[in-house]
């Protein structure tokens, strides 16, 4: 049988990671084994796929899905591999604690006060 991926699937590389795979809108990338990795690579190309158990997990996952002989996977969904160790995303947490002492921050102010000694008037000075 034929497969590509699903058109709601990224399936990506990353040195440090490995094969991971993500679904359109989340966040959190997923694991692959290799032999998921190794029929997901196969997919959406000239390639006849047995059908195993493995397969078989892959499309009751939606992240395959049967088609025609030469069907391809879409740009988006097709096998990207990066090379940077990390993924392009970043969290940020608000906690209204920040002590501005983060190697990163370009906002390192030593002698500013904390936001829980700051007035109602100073937070409307920064608002304005």
């Amino acid at each position: 049988m034929y497969y590509r991926l699903s058109d709601n699937i990224a399936f990506r590389y990353w040195p440090d990671a490995g094969y991971m795979y993500y679904e359109k809108g989340s966040f959190h990338a997923k694991y692959l084994t290799v032999k998921q990795a190794q029929i997901m690579l196969m997919c959406g190309s000239e390639h006849d796929i047995d059908t195993d158990d493995t397969v078989m997990l892959l499309a009751l996952r939606k992240i395959i899905t049967c088609c025609e002989k030469g069907e391809k996977n879409s740009e988006w969904s097709s096998f990207k591999k990066y090379n940077n160790k990390f993924f392009q995303d970043m969290n940020l947490m608000i906690t209204g604690k920040c002590n501005y002492n983060c190697l990163h921050c370009f906002n390192a102010a030593d002698n500013s006060a904390l936001m829980t000694e700051w007035s109602l008037e100073d937070i409307c000075t920064l608002l304005d």
